[in-house]
Order: C-alpha cells, then structure tokens, then sequence
C-alpha cells in the first residue's frame, strides 16, 4: 500500500473515533452547530485548522473526500469556516495549495 494511502487510511480510522462524539455529546450538540453548543470553543480551534488543511491536500492532490463518512466533523468544519474569526485567520485557498506543494506527492 502506497504511504499516502497507509497515512489517509490512518487518518480516516482517527476520524471515525472523533465522530462518536456525535453519540456522546447530543445535548451540546443540539445547541448549535459547534462541537460544544453554540459558541465557538477550543474544540474547534485545536481541530479545525487540521481538517482544513487535510481535507484542502486531500481533496487536491489525491481527490479523497477525508469528511465523506464523517458528518459531524464535516458540519462543525463548515459551520467554523463561516465564522467570522475563522475566515480572519484563513488565506485562499491557492495559497495552501502552492505553500503545500513540495510536501506531497500530487496524483500522476
């Protein structure tokens, strides 16, 4: 199995364990659309900018949807990138992208 696909797979298993939180925290969760209610939180400020990235690389370099099978982290992920703190802290997306560049292994 390639790295890549070894670390992705990795990745996702990491990602499945988080996504029980889902289970585990449904009175927070039904207060907003954050990990922990309505307010932003350090929950999402220690996640979010790893699933940003890893889902931009991801999804560029090797077409892998890394949130497919995880609906949770995929709405807090959305959710936190309509923040109005977030999209202050972001650059475009292309900047990611070439400042990554030489740290992957882009699809043949």
């Amino acid at each position: 199995m390639r790295r890549c696909a070894r670390a992705t797979d990795e990745l996702k298993t990491v990602l499945t364990e988080i996504e029980v939180y889902r289970n585990d925290a449904k009175a927070f969760r039904a207060q907003g659309p954050y990990l922990l209610g309505a307010e932003l939180s350090s929950a999402e400020i220690n996640l979010v900018p790893f699933l940003f990235r890893f889902e931009m690389m991801l999804a560029h370099y090797h077409e892998i949807d890394l949130l497919a099978n995880n609906p949770l982290l995929k709405a807090v992920l959305e959710a936190t990138k309509s923040h109005p703190v977030f999209k202050q802290t972001v650059r475009e997306q292309d900047f990611y992208i070439q400042g990554y560049a030489g740290y992957v292994n882009p699809k043949p």
